[in-house]
């Protein structure tokens, strides 16, 4: 009876809202918000709380709502889903703090950031708690308004009422069903914490350390090779039987596949572990054989701010030497935000690096700058020799082309030696393009997807001079790498991109004849996993990395 008094409090709160927040609930912003305070008021039962009362912030701005929609996103959190997300006014707009509860495993995550009135940002907390009701306690007592704004997308839709159950909010507290209704919460024991966790590892690998799928007209089988990782970002196989990676955390690991032992890479470069921020790619150097050099692209810091950046190190037996910086992207930004990036060499020995716009849209189209640019350099770091805007006044060197906004993918086609550039749109207008010299891709002057809080960005889908995608993605997948395949064991599949989907949790594999895509398939949904990363290996097994800390083989059947 509460429940059902509350919810029609809130509807009719929805429509006494303002006129400018009206595009806020045409794009459904306000139905996760009412999924949020149902569950928030739930959680009331078991604790005091002002998070009953949930719509104290539906007066913000829509600035204010992309800003903590921004923040709950595109951090470390996504495996998990948001409780809430508040605000602190200190009578400024630019002036206020932000805090995020989330729910990842069995703990509570606590984060609160702080933006300046210069529109700096920093971390004032980061922690995790395994107590909800004193996570909550800590982030009340940081921020004064609450509201449970967080996810907006449909596909978050699921996992947010699945996540709000009062079995799973049972089970996660460890008290009873009955205990939860009765509103009487009570500690979970260590021992009984631990039980959990083994009994949810041992229906994990129930469910997926092996995957027959014989529906599908090449049929295959999907195993375990690693888990118990970080966040695998990038993977580049040494040779047959040895695959290197690399943890957003900033761990270097290698395989030796035919026993399964995982040894740790030290002397790898310093990172900046935040947000979207950690090590990102790796590539070898096309005399990898020869001379041992290794590649990463990573975020460092100086004084507050953050780049990305480019090194390079010799990798002798399971240790990383003479490393160094070769390139770092200008100019640094506040954020943890779009750092980009993916390594790509090409048969003339030449490296292509894509590095995000910092969620700076405008730096897309500044050719002084290298944000939201696809660089090309020599192995050493430096532009290299053909460049098209080396003679252009005021321009980075390095720039090959221009106008993206987060490229995550970057692939050159084995056969035709074209390259492809796999990016993130915003909601909605992810984009596959085809590469070409001195080409402006549009952002965010032209674009397939609209601003999170619903509004137009830039002026449209086409304006001439400017690129239009291979394929486009509305509602986002959110991809993220790209391979197109060439391998002999699955030779239906070759030719083929493949491309890890983050937001929408599969692995896509486009069939493209003539620069058109012709067929579209969603491999691996099941899972409910998010891919990331997904390369071939010399005998043409398909690898894919999952934020779940996993990699997996595909092999035929």
């Amino acid at each position: 009876m509460k429940q059902a008094s509350i919810i029609f409090l809130l509807l009719q709160l929805l429509f006494r809202l303002k006129r400018e927040e009206a595009a806020f609930i045409k794009n459904g912003f306000m139905l996760c918000g009412l999924f949020f305070a149902v569950g928030c008021y739930q959680y009331s039962q078991l604790q005091s709380s002002s998070l009953v009362l949930p719509l104290k912030g539906s007066h913000l701005s829509l600035e204010q709502v992309e800003d903590a929609y921004t923040l709950a996103y595109d951090t470390q959190f996504d495996d998990g889903f948001v409780i809430g997300v508040g605000f602190e006014y200190r009578g400024e707009p630019t002036g206020r703090s932000y805090i995020l509860w989330v729910h990842k495993g069995d703990e509570v995550w606590l984060r609160v950031w702080g933006t300046s009135r210069q529109k700096e940002s920093y971390i004032i907390l980061d922690r995790h708690f395994s107590s909800l009701e004193y996570a909550f306690q800590i982030g009340e007592s940081l921020v004064k308004t609450p509201s449970p704004y967080g996810y907006e997308e449909q596909m978050r839709e699921k996992e947010i009422l699945e996540g709000m159950t009062e079995r799973k909010l049972a089970e996660f507290l460890g008290i009873t069903i009955k205990e939860y209704r009765s509103g009487r919460s009570r500690s979970r024991s260590r021992s009984r914490s631990r039980r959990t966790a083994k009994n949810r590892e041992e229906n994990l690998k129930k469910y997926n350390i092996l995957l027959k799928e014989t529906n599908n007209p090449r049929p295959f089988k999907v195993e375990i090779l690693a888990e118990g990782l970080g966040t695998p970002w990038g993977m580049v196989f040494l040779n047959t039987k040895e695959l290197l990676w690399t943890e957003r955390e900033g761990a270097i690991k290698k395989i030796y596949i035919p026993t399964g032992q995982i040894t740790r890479i030290t002397g790898g470069p310093e990172v900046y572990s935040n947000g979207q921020g950690g090590l990102l790619d790796v590539a070898l150097h096309p005399n990898f054989q020869r001379n041992k050099y290794i590649y990463f692209t990573y975020s460092l810091q100086q004084q507050r701010k953050s780049s990305t950046a480019l090194a390079r190190g010799r990798l002798e037996g399971n240790r990383i030497t003479n490393l160094r910086t070769l390139f770092t992207a200008e100019p640094f930004a506040t954020n943890s935000l779009h750092f980009g990036s993916r390594l790509a060499f090409d048969r003339n020995g030449f490296l292509f690096m894509t590095v995000g716009e910092r969620k700076d849209m405008a730096q897309a189209q500044n050719l002084n700058s290298h944000l939201g640019k696809l660089l090309r350099l020599t192995d050493e770091g430096r532009s290299a020799s053909g460049n098209p805007f080396t003679n252009t006044e005021g321009a980075k060197p390095e720039i090959w082309t221009l106008g993206h906004r987060n490229a995550q993918g970057l692939f050159i086609h084995p056969e035709t030696q074209e390259l492809y550039l796999q990016e993130h749109g915003p909601k909605g207008g992810d984009e596959i393009n085809l590469i070409k010299k001195g080409a402006n891709y549009g952002w965010p002057v032209i674009t397939y997807g609209q601003d999170h809080s619903g509004n137009q960005i830039g002026e449209g889908t086409h304006k001439e001079g400017m690129e239009q995608p291979l394929k486009y993605w509305t509602p986002s997948i959110a991809p993220g790498g790209l391979l197109i395949y060439s391998g002999k064991k699955f030779p239906e599949w070759r030719g083929d991109f493949f491309s890890g989907a983050l937001a929408l949790r599969h692995l896509n594999r486009l069939r493209i004849n003539n620069k058109r895509v012709v067929s579209e398939e969603e491999l691996l949904s099941s899972f409910n996993f998010r891919f990331r990363q997904v390369i071939e290996d010399p005998q043409g097994f398909i690898y894919v990395s999952v934020d779940r800390g996993m990699i997996l083989k595909i092999s035929p059947l």
